[in-house]
Order: structure tokens, then C-alpha cells, then sequence
């Protein structure tokens, strides 16, 4: 009906039926390699329909006290200003961290497909698909966006094209 429709299928079938059906983009990443041909990748590419990875959330999922200790170890996070003393002292504790993976129990199918989210980021933006950043990032409100511009820029994107995926 001309409308937009963003839709969350993190599965390959689930992302192609979308795309097919007249999605305009695919929000939360998909979690099995799209490829570098084929049907979605060319759609996606014409119409053009929008990837969203919010990588973030999923390496918060896949290990969240890694996740945690590595926004945690910059400075700027923990220092006056940042996060408050509190959040940080709760962010660091095990009871944190293994909280989530016991409401998330799927966290070792998650790291596991966490290589197909990153191929597909650099696989889609390469061929031309637009890529748009977004976050579903509640454990660190506000720093959201930089930690998730920071995985696009781990990912292979440049500095240039990050800033482009986050405002344009």
C-alpha cells in the first residue's frame, strides 16, 4: 500500500519474505549470510530497501560481561561525567552479567552467528545498500550510538562511512 514497513527477521527466510512482500528496511540485523548475489541482495540494492544491524545489542547478548568490560575499560565512561559510580559498580558485577545470560539463554547461538551480522554489514554496504545505524542499546544509554559506530568501524567501514550510516 506504498506505506513503509520495517521489519525484524533475523532469520535469512524470514528477511528474504520481507524484502520480497515490499519491506523498506531490515531492522536488528539478520543472522545468516544474505550473499553476495542472489534475489534479496539485488532487491535490496534497487529499491532500496534500508539494513539496520544493530550489532550492538547482539555482542551484548552473545557475551555480556565482555561486552561490558569493554565499554567499561574506556576511560571516559568511568570518569566524572560518565556513568554514575553506582551504574558502573553494577555493570561490573557477575550478578549483572550472569543475570542476562539466564533470561538469554540462546547466547551461544547468537556468538556463534555473530560472523554472518558482520558479513553481512560489509557484504551489503559494499554492494551498495544503504545502511543505516541504529540501537537497541539499554544497558548504556546515551553511548549507544558511539559503541555501535564503533563495531561498523571494526567491521571495515570507514570512519567516513560510519558518520554517513549514522546521519544520512
Amino acid at each position: 500500500n506504498g506505506m513503509a514497513a520495517i521489519v525484524h527477521a533475523p532469520e535469512l527466510a524470514d528477511a528474504s519474505e520481507a524484502v520480497a512482500a515490499g519491506a523498506t528496511a531490515l531492522a536488528h540485523g539478520v543472522l545468516e549470510p544474505i550473499g553476495r548475489n542472489g534475489k534479496t541482495l539485488e532487491t535490496m540494492k534497487s529499491r532500496p530497501v534500508f539494513y539496520v544491524p544493530t550489532m550492538d545489542i547482539y555482542e551484548f547478548l552473545a557475551d555480556p560481561r565482555a561486552f561490558v568490560d569493554s565499554v567499561l575499560a574506556d576511560a571516559r565512561v568511568t570518569a566524572p561525567g560518565g556513568l554514575a559510580e553506582e551504574t558502573v559498580r553494577r555493570y561490573r558485577s557477575a550478578e549483572y552479567s550472569d543475570g542476562y545470560r539466564k533470561r538469554y539463554p540462546n547466547f551461544e547461538n547468537v556468538k556463534r552467528r555473530l560472523p554472518a551480522l558482520y558479513e553481512n554489514l560489509t557484504t551489503l554496504h559494499a554492494a551498495g545498500v544503504p545502511v543505516a545505524l541504529g540501537t537497541d542499546m539499554w544497558a548504556f544509554p546515551g553511548l549507544g550510538v558511539s559503541i555501535e559506530m564503533d563495531l561498523y568501524a571494526r567491521a571495515g567501514l570507514t570512519p567516513l562511512e560510519v558518520i554517513r550510516a549514522a546521519t544520512s
